[in-house]
C-alpha cells in the first residue's frame, strides 16, 4: 500500500483510481462501508482502490476547542486500511492552504493529477472551504469530470447509527465490547516498548511499557489483554494510566502490560496489544505492597477471563 501526502504524487499512477473520501477518524463499520464501495468500484473498473483522508481532524485547525480525541494511532490506521484492500492512501496535511480550497478547486486538483473513475462518500459528507461542498455538489462534479458517485448510507446496529462519537463514548466508559462491535474489529494499541521505573519487576510483576496519547478516549484502568509476540497472541493484564501510587504530580500516560509465562526483554521492540475487557478503574493504593497484592489479584482475574472466553 502506498501512502502519499500531496496531489502531485498521484501523477506516478497510470491506472484509474476509485476513491473513498472522508476523515475516517475511527475506520469503524460506517467508514469501512464507504471504503468497501470504492473497492467494489475498483474491481469493476480494473482500477486502484484509493482512500483520500487527512493527517488530522479538520476541526483541529478550524475549531481546535471542538476537535475530537483520536481513536486510532498511525500504525493501526495504516494496518487497518491495508487489511481492507486499499492500494493507496492520499493522506493530505490539513493546513490553512488546504482549508482555504474551494470545493471546485479541491476536485480540480484531484482530477488534474489522476484519472478518477469513482468517488464514494458518506451521505452527510461536506468538503471545501467552510464545508461549502456536499453530495449534491459532488454529483455535479461527477458529471463534469466523468466519474461515478456513490453515496453510502449510515450503518445501523440495533437501530443506532454507528459513529465515531458513539465509539468514543464506549471507550471512555471502558465498554470494550460495545466499542469493538461498532468498530467491527479488535481494539489494538501499538507502540515501542520503553523503560519505566522497573518497580513492577521488583514486585515480581514485570511489564512491557509503551507511551500512548494523553487524550486517547479509552478510560484509564486495568484490562485483560493479549499481545502479539513472535506471531503468537499471548495473554496478559495491562494498566492504562498515570500510576498515581508511584508517580508524584503529572506523569505520561503509559500502557503497562504484564504477559503471563513470559519474561523476555522486549525493550526497543514494537508491540501490538489487543484490549479485551476492563477489570477495574485505575486507583491510588496506600502502599507499594498493597499495589503489588492488587496486581496479582488482577492477573488472577485476567487469567480466569481468558479461560472463560477461550482466548
Amino acid at each position: 500500500m502506498f501512502v502519499l501526502s500531496s496531489f502531485q504524487q498521484l501523477s506516478q499512477f497510470h491506472k484509474p483510481i476509485a476513491w473513498a473520501i472522508g476523515v475516517f477518524d475511527g475506520l469503524h463499520l460506517g467508514h469501512q462501508a464507504v471504503i468497501e464501495s470504492a473497492g467494489r468500484s475498483a474491481l469493476e473498473n480494473q482500477a486502484l482502490c484509493g482512500v483520500l483522508t487527512f493527517d488530522k481532524h479538520p476541526l483541529s485547525l478550524v475549531r481546535p476547542e471542538a476537535a475530537p480525541t483520536r481513536i486510532l494511532g498511525e500504525a493501526e490506521k495504516w494496518e487497518t486500511l491495508e487489511a481492507l484492500g486499499v492500494d493507496l492512501v492520499l493522506n493530505l496535511p490539513f493546513d490553512q492552504e488546504l482549508a482555504e480550497l474551494s470545493p471546485e478547486r479541491f476536485f480540480e486538483l484531484l482530477c488534474d493529477f489522476c484519472s478518477v473513475v469513482s468517488v464514494s462518500v458518506g451521505q452527510d459528507w461536506h468538503f471545501g472551504k467552510n464545508r461549502a461542498g456536499n453530495i449534491t455538489t459532488l454529483a455535479d462534479y461527477g458529471k463534469r469530470w466523468d466519474f461515478d458517485v456513490h453515496i453510502i448510507a449510515p450503518v445501523m446496529i440495533d437501530g443506532l447509527r454507528v459513529s465515531s462519537t458513539s465509539i468514543r463514548q464506549a471507550l471512555s466508559e471502558g465498554d470494550v465490547n460495545e466499542a469493538r462491535r461498532l468498530l467491527g474489529r479488535d481494539i489494538i494499541l501499538t507502540g515501542e516498548i520503553i523503560k519505566g521505573r522497573q518497580l513492577a519487576r521488583q514486585l515480581d510483576f514485570p511489564t512491557a511499557n509503551m507511551a500512548v496519547p494523553a487524550n486517547m478516549p479509552l478510560s484509564h484502568g486495568v484490562y485483560v489483554v493479549q499481545a502479539l509476540v513472535d506471531d503468537e497472541w499471548k495473554g496478559g493484564v495491562a494498566n492504562l494510566g498515570v500510576r498515581p501510587t508511584v508517580e508524584k504530580g503529572a506523569a505520561p500516560v503509559l500502557l503497562e502490560t504484564h504477559l503471563f509465562d513470559f519474561d523476555d526483554d522486549l525493550y526497543g521492540s514494537v508491540l501490538a496489544v489487543k484490549i479485551l475487557a476492563k477489570l477495574r478503574g485505575e486507583k491510588t493504593f496506600e502502599s507499594i505492597d498493597a499495589l503489588g497484592q492488587q496486581l496479582h489479584l488482577d492477573a488472577k482475574e485476567a487469567k480466569e477471563w481468558l479461560v472463560r472466553h477461550k482466548k
